[in-house]
């Protein structure tokens, strides 16, 4: 669940933090390199930003990665394209809701896709923004 943002590695949940996550990060200033006229205190404060929004961007990095293994890709699916709810099912079988989740776990869903969507074409626009600098 490398890059899952949940527990259990709900598409819908970790698509929805992915969304958070980025628009976290049109707050942050972007990375810059720091000038010498700048005081010691604004320095540590550039640091400080540009580190969170690092660690913020790879996070994001990795949860695109993982919605992206949730996709449908074999050829005579007839779901190909879609988004499955998870990559695998809940280890915990005790509950209720881990048996209901495990029954639905190949149900494709159009909020869950158009979600997985959303969060993958905000991602791309990170990447490529991230290669162009």
């Amino acid at each position: 669940l490398y890059g899952a943002l949940t527990l259990h590695g709900e598409a819908f949940l970790t698509a929805q933090r992915l969304r958070g996550l980025l628009a976290a990060l049109r707050v942050f200033p972007p990375s810059r390199p720091l000038g010498t006229t700048e005081r010691e205190m604004e320095r540590d404060k550039a640091r400080a930003n540009a580190m969170l929004r690092e660690r913020v961007e790879r996070i994001a990095r990795r949860a695109g990665e993982y919605l992206a293994t949730l996709q449908v890709t074999h050829r005579s699916n007839p779901m190909r394209g879609a988004f499955l709810r998870a990559r695998s099912k809940m280890r915990v079988k005790l509950t209720a809701e881990a048996e209901e989740f495990d029954d639905r776990l190949n149900e494709v869903r159009m909020d869950v896709v158009a979600d997985v969507l959303e969060a993958l074409i905000q991602t791309r626009r990170l990447v490529i923004s991230h290669t162009a600098r």
